[in-house]
């Protein structure tokens, strides 16, 4: 707010305090008023965000020599958005374990196009890159798992009719050294419109929609660094399913920053379908996973739903069972979920 503005705001409260009580929702609009010229007069800062507060349950893992059952504050997120002569923005800050910088970039525009510059993900998993926020499943698959991370660089990303095409160059493992990260995704709409960045059914169109898309990525910097990810999905008002196909070798995956598979020149695979009970209230879906490691690890999630005001608010109720050759690994999990976003 600039110098200006600010004597504005002490003037009216300078104002206020003499300001009998029939004077106060005069007052209150003048400030209104005042704050919404200001907004409008710079597109921004637009503030959003959400809070996840989690409950989990499990006789197969312990946490300090005590079964696991407690609860956690996974997601503490608050976004500024804006745009300022077609230049647009985003910072988003997480608080759930210090203060954490998850974004920081602008979209340059390109033509029709944008160019994104700073502090984001790289355009290679869909399951990844959507928020959080927006998930049926309590937690990511492990596919998109390997791709939700943040990295300095840049992506151009656009939409060409039915085709929406990502390029992204990142710093990659070795940092600001000058071996880079390039992705490209292509995603293409062989049904309707497309699905959008919700995972599920809600809010989902009328009539069937679909999407399909390929990811290639290589980091220069790894050995043999490099992974395929092939997606479909398809999405109504009712019902959703799809499924995710990553091939890569060891390098590639152990190369992606927030692995959570321990693969070795695996063919991971992702399926699930959810389907809606009642009509944007009640939603169930479950997941399978073949990690296609050398413990021959499949993951299993059951999930139910309760919108009360969409992904606004919602409860979340997750059963994961994971499978493996190793004792060690196997594990059910119970999670319960509330999120309110803002």
């Amino acid at each position: 707010m600039n110098l200006l503005s600010i004597s504005a705001v002490a003037l009216t409260l300078s104002g206020f305090a003499f300001a009998s009580e029939t004077d106060y929702g005069s007052f209150d609009r003048d400030v209104e008023a005042l704050i919404a010229g200001r907004l409008t007069d710079s597109n921004g800062p637009n503030i959003s965000g959400y809070v996840q507060v989690r409950y989990r349950n499990s006789s197969d893992i312990q946490v300090g020599g005590n079964d696991l059952g407690g609860f956690t504050v996974p997601r503490a997120r608050v976004a500024f958005k804006g745009e300022r002569e077609g230049y647009r923005y985003k910072v988003q800050v997480d608080f759930a374990s210090g203060t954490i910088l998850k974004d920081a970039y602008l979209d340059v525009p390109v033509g029709e196009h944008f160019v994104r510059a700073g502090l984001l993900q790289a355009g290679i998993s869909r399951n990844g890159s959507n928020s959080s926020s927006k998930l049926f499943f309590v937690d990511r698959s492990e596919i998109g798992d390997l791709f939700d991370n943040r990295d300095a660089g840049a992506m151009f990303h656009g939409k060409f009719g039915k085709v929406a095409l990502f390029l992204s160059l990142m710093n990659g493992t070795d940092g600001t050294g000058d071996e880079l990260m390039s992705a490209v995704r292509v995603a293409y709409n062989f049904m309707g419109p497309g699905i959008g960045k919700v995972e599920g059914a809600y809010g989902g169109p009328e009539e069937l929609t679909g999407t399909a898309a390929i990811a290639l990525y290589d980091d220069g910097e790894a050995t043999d660094g490099s992974g395929t990810l092939i997606e479909v999905h398809v999405a109504s008002s009712q019902f959703s399913a799809g499924a995710e196909l990553l091939d890569a070798d060891a390098a590639g995956v152990s190369a992606a920053p927030g692995s959570s598979m321990a693969v070795d020149d695996a063919t991971a695979m992702t399926l699930y379908g959810t389907y809606m009970l009642t009509p944007d209230q009640w939603e169930i879906g479950v997941r399978f996973q073949d990690l296609d490691d050398t413990d021959d690890t499949t993951i299993l999630d059951l999930g139910v739903n309760h919108y009360i005001d969409g992904h606004k608010l919602k409860y979340s109720i997750g059963y994961r069972s994971i499978s493996s050759d190793l004792a060690a690994t196997e594990a059910d999990i119970i999670q319960i979920q509330l999120q309110l976003a803002f």
